[in-house]
């Protein structure tokens, strides 16, 4: 029988983010979508869309919510990056300035983001402890 703690996030996972590869060693270190700063930002903009759209959703809006979309992971879900490089071989440094532009012109990159922020598995409390139990049996050379 399940213990409840498999469906429990970890808080600090949730807001401080965990590291994955994206593609490629492209290493970003990514807040879930549940983390308190995204829902506030995300409702505060959502909620600004709906009082302008009198007619309901146009392609305008869609366009505006997907800036929106960017804004917020840009602030507020990928939090670092490492090993990512420009055309010419120059690693680009993250920076949040950086990182918006940079999920506003690649898609893929921005689905990827999504994707991590997504997995509820990667921010539960109960695979980090499995995992630190694992740590610990292999350090204790079992």
């Amino acid at each position: 029988m399940p213990k409840i703690t498999l469906f429990a996030q970890d808080k600090n996972k949730v807001a401080r983010g965990v590291w994955e590869d994206i593609g490629g060693g492209f290493m970003c270190k990514i807040a879930s979508l549940d983390n308190d700063g995204y829902m506030a930002f995300m409702l505060d903009k959502v909620n600004a869309i709906r009082k302008s759209a009198k007619t309901g959703i146009s392609l305008d809006t869609m366009r505006r919510t997907e800036a929106i979309q960017c804004e917020g992971l840009a602030k507020y879900v990928l939090l670092d990056w490492k090993n990512l490089q420009n055309g010419d071989g120059t690693e680009i440094p993250y920076t949040q300035e950086r990182a918006l532009p940079i999920l506003v012109e690649h898609k893929k990159i921005r689905e990827a983001v999504l994707e991590v922020a997504q997995n509820e598995a990667l921010y539960s409390l109960e695979i980090r402890e499995e995992q630190e139990k694992n740590l610990q049996s292999s350090s204790d050379g079992n």
